[in-house]
């Protein structure tokens, strides 16, 4: 009789208390691992995420937080290595996607590494993967209008696609792209995160590539002013203040 009221109780913790300890783990790991993000400490947070999804495998707050640590890790690497992260990142992101196809972030994570595995390659190398990042992007933003990244991210596919003459691209099915839609996309990006220093400066190369030089100052001015949020800001105004002094000596 002992032992079967041992097993009884056993049985009840397996299915009452564990359960909810799961749950519990997971999220104090993702907890720990955004307190390092915001930090800068990318490592850390990716061990942190990787005990959360060991916790709950299916944890779409892991998966895309993964990927994001591998493109954050895999921008400071040197040249060589840089590839095997992003497509750890796609991986995880691909993942994050199967399990919540009805949320933003796994797209916009998704087509950020797809868009760094593209660059990596070429992009005219890889016109499959360009396509992808586009749909990646529309995916994103009709499920979220207002996803900056999303609008960042979609914005420097039809800056860099639309490098090339159209004539060039229509063949390839790439006619989509231009530098009138790249605008409007970071101008949608820069007014729902006015602050973000990225934006403006990969803005402000466009206006140069457009030829509208005093906005461009305009822009490149404004960075000046910003406040620091990210690890790359002080490497970004350093660039903008070169930018800004290059186009004011001509």
């Amino acid at each position: 009789m002992l032992i079967k009221t041992w097993k009884a109780a056993a049985v009840l913790f397996i299915l009452f208390f564990v359960p909810l300890q799961a749950p519990a783990q997971t999220e104090d790991m993702i907890a720990l691992g955004d307190s390092a993000y915001k930090k800068f400490d990318h490592q850390t947070a990716l061990n942190y995420y990787m005990k959360a999804l060991a916790e709950d495998p299916r944890n779409f707050e892991a998966l895309w937080r993964i990927s994001r640590a591998y493109i954050d890790l895999g921008d400071k690497q040197p040249k060589e290595k840089q590839l095997d992260f992003y497509e750890k990142a796609k991986l995880y992101a691909d993942s994050a996607v199967a399990v919540n196809p009805d949320h933003p972030e796994g797209y916009v994570r998704r087509a950020i590494a797809t868009g760094k595995i593209s660059l990596f390659k070429g992009v005219w190398k890889s016109i499959g993967l360009v396509k992808k990042v586009r749909d990646d992007c529309e995916k994103a933003l009709k499920l979220d209008p207002n996803h900056d990244l999303a609008y960042y991210v979609f914005a420097r596919a039809h800056q860099k696609v639309a490098e090339k003459p159209k004539l060039f691209r229509r063949p390839l099915g790439l006619a989509w792209a231009s530098r009138k839609k790249a605008r409007k996309l970071y101008e949608k990006a820069i007014a729902l995160r006015p602050n973000f220093i990225m934006y403006h400066l990969d803005y402000a190369k466009l206006l140069i590539e457009m030829d509208e030089y005093e906005k461009a100052k305009a822009e490149l001015r404004k960075i000046e002013t910003l406040p620091l949020e990210d690890e790359d800001d002080p490497k970004f105004k350093e660039e903008a203040k070169k930018l800004l002094a290059e186009l004011e000596s001509k």
